[in-house]
């Protein structure tokens, strides 16, 4: 019942935000400032006591109408930070992030579901410690809807064994949010949302949603 309903989220969600018109280059300054102002502000607390040169996050290239997020990461490499890009192995394996030197677009390349990438032969891996998701959908309590691999959930799992990443947020349009998302044991909720209107953070563990037979 749960993958039927997040199937069903999916159809309606992503063709509405493939025809947003912020999603086809129409974002206003004043809003991508306001994104911008309220990812700054939310990992500032979490970051004081890093080194500059260990402090890293892991963005997207946004496809299928997702929120551009590479001006936020612009913002964040002329700070000093390394800016990472996730790289897909396989189906059922968690992503591995590579680092987008000077986030150079003659770097990419073709990966997996044609997504722009980078060469892992090519390019350092890193463990950010910052990890910015696209997602189909979310709660007010921060449920992810993603694509339905599990991609997402499989890496935060590995990289908290790790110690990282200190902050997992979300970034979408405001008209993604959900009443209510099925959540299973194997999803992983996010630290945050970041919408082009407000800010969303992580609510208690929902009750899990068994399939029924």
């Amino acid at each position: 019942m749960s993958k039927i309903a997040k199937a069903s989220l999916r159809k309606l969600i992503i063709p509405r935000r493939e025809i947003y018109p912020a999603a086809n280059g129409e974002e206003t300054k004043s809003s991508m400032r306001h994104i911008i102002g309220q990812f700054d502000a939310l990992i500032s607390s979490h970051t004081e006591s890093s080194s500059q040169g260990s402090r890293s996050i892991s963005g997207y290239y946004p496809i299928k109408g997702e929120i551009n997020v590479l001006p936020v990461l612009h913002h964040f490499l002329n700070k000093g930070w390394d800016i990472a890009l996730p790289v897909i192995q396989k189906l059922h394996t968690p992503l591995k992030f590579y680092k987008w030197e000077n986030m150079d677009k003659d770097k990419l390349v073709k990966g997996k579901y044609s997504i722009p990438s980078l060469d892992p032969k090519t390019s350092k891996e890193l463990f950010p410690s910052i990890l910015i998701l696209p997602l189909v959908g979310f709660t007010k309590k921060c449920v992810r809807l993603g694509y339905g691999g599990g991609f997402y959930d499989q890496t935060i799992r590995e990289l908290k064994k790790t110690g990282k990443p200190k902050l997992s947020i979300g970034f979408a349009y405001e008209f993604q949010k959900c009443e209510s998302i099925p959540y299973e044991e194997s999803d992983e909720i996010l630290d945050a949302v970041i919408t082009n209107e407000q800010v969303y953070l992580k609510g208690p563990t929902p009750q899990i949603q068994y399939p029924m037979y």
